[in-house]
């Protein structure tokens, strides 16, 4: 009796000194109440939906697409390779999404990764890492420990008690050195509603960056944009061609390599005739019946690039290009993303308008209520997929913890959350975004689909993934 009080003894012992983790490799994590500064731009931790986070007292960093490529890294998923990390020469400005409300003084549960992860091409053993790789609310987060920050990102990052802490690529940097000498001029002047006027007369445009990429062209280059002449966005397309025209007589949407795209339809691959591409927000041509368009843009320059058309989904980026390539682009038919294929059902979703602003995906969510029976109670998540056709029952395909728990639906047009909906759709105020749901039955069992629109969907543009509901309780 005595020994077997002695081996429990040492046993408590020994939990004690081990961190807090849970059935499942949960841990618990904390949100940091120090200042923190990601490139110059103070992060919001309160408010941030995917804010920095601390374990075993070590700061961890999300992996979204708009925070690593803040900082010069690119990432790839799939549910075969799992996550590829990556260091890139592009980087996008950071965009926060503040839609929740995080408490700083509690605790939060986040997940072990499991799943495979390559770092610049090499494998990454998780399960043998002091500071493992987290997935914190569907999303991977990093430790910035000196390994990752120093070695594999290359990241400089800097903590003091007053300062708090900041994160900063300095590898990610372009200068540019221009001949000032004589019968060289270089003039700035500002149009209204335009982009900026530049006109540089025989100088030598060389061109350094960080990233060894050299240019040397001894030339005459005006680069001059002017957006005096718009069109409204109900212009015909016999409007939009002569101004596309005129621009094109005027050389002002020159450049001095060519990039074709070829424009095909998402589901039946059929090329998209009469999209209309848009460079810096000027119109600069109109794909033919093949699907064709080309552009000429200046080697290195980064341009915002827009794909318009009626029937379909606008697409937008910003891009810059080292040679003349051929770029197939797929557009996604506004009338077959609402249709889904589950079984032998065609699931009809509500038409959602969208447009995007500043460079964000933004829904209109001002929609009469309209009484939805089917969908009052409380539904439990069970998965969260690509797509619903992914789903299988009784089998969780996701291999972290759903941030999203449950989801209930209430008769004055309220959720638990913060959404609001009416038939068909849950509108969320801070994001702008309507995420549409639908009822369906799945081998002998009903389930709620709810798109899923997190700033992937808002920043980057992808296409929104599901969270798939089980009933609990039901509010007839």
């Amino acid at each position: 009796m005595r020994l077997n009080k002695i081996m429990v003894l040492i046993l408590v012992m020994l939990l004690a000194t081990v961190n807090t983790v849970y059935a499942g490799n949960e841990v618990e994590v904390a949100i940091p109440e120090f200042e923190i500064e990601i490139g110059e731009q103070a992060i919001d931790n309160v408010h941030n939906e995917f804010p920095l986070i601390l374990y075993n007292d070590i700061t961890y960093f999300p992996m979204t697409w708009n925070f690593s490529r803040s900082l010069g890294l690119s990432s790839d998923w799939n549910s075969q390779t799992g996550l590829s990390i990556a260091q890139t020469s592009e980087t996008e400005k950071l965009v926060q999404d503040k839609s929740v409300t995080n408490d700083l003084s509690r605790t939060y549960r986040a997940t072990i990764a499991d799943f495979d992860i390559k770092l610049n091409g090499n494998a990454i053993n998780n399960s043998t890492e002091d500071y493992p790789i987290l997935l914190f609310r569907d999303v991977t987060y990093f430790p910035l420990t000196w390994k990752f920050t120093v070695d594999e990102f290359g990241w400089d990052s800097n903590f003091d008690q007053e300062k708090g802490l900041r994160i900063s690529n300095n590898r990610i940097q372009t200068t540019v050195h221009i001949d000032n000498s004589d019968n060289n001029t270089t003039s700035v002047s500002g149009v209204n509603n335009s982009s900026v006027v530049v006109t540089n007369n025989n100088i030598d445009n060389s061109v350094n960056d960080s990233n060894n990429t050299y240019n040397d062209y001894s030339t005459h280059i005006t680069n001059n944009i002017d957006n005096s002449v718009n069109l409204e966005t109900e212009a015909k397309l016999d409007e939009l061609l002569e101004q596309i025209q005129q621009l094109n007589d005027s050389s002002l949407n020159k450049g001095n390599i060519l990039i074709s795209y070829f424009l095909k339809d998402s589901e039946t691959g059929a090329p998209v005739a009469n999209a209309q591409v848009y460079l810096n927000n000027m119109p600069v041509a109109v794909s033919n019946d093949t699907g064709l368009v080309e552009i000429d843009v200046y080697q290195y320059a980064q341009y915002m690039i827009q794909i318009k058309h009626d029937d379909y989904y606008s697409v937008t980026f910003n891009q810059a290009f080292n040679d003349s390539k051929i770029i197939n682009q797929s557009l996604q038919n506004k009338l077959t993303s609402n249709i889904i294929k589950l079984g032998v059902d065609n699931i009809v979703l509500r038409e959602v308008e969208t447009e995007i602003i500043d460079g964000r995906k933004v829904d209109k969510i001002d929609y009469k209520f309209e009484s939805d029976d089917k969908v009052l109670g409380l539904w439990e998540s069970v998965d969260f997929v690509d797509q619903p056709t992914d789903f299988i029952a009784g089998l969780k395909s996701f291999p972290g913890d759903l941030y999203l728990k449950n989801l209930e639906f209430y008769k004055n047009g309220s959720t638990n959350h913060a959404w609001s909906w009416t038939k068909g759709l849950a509108l969320h105020d801070d994001d702008n975004t309507a995420s549409r749901y639908f009822i369906a039955e799945v081998d002998g069992e009903v389930f709620l689909f709810f798109e899923w629109k997190s700033g992937d969907y808002t920043i980057r543009g992808d296409e929104p993934n599901y969270y798939v509901l089980k009933r609990v309780v039901s509010n007839d």
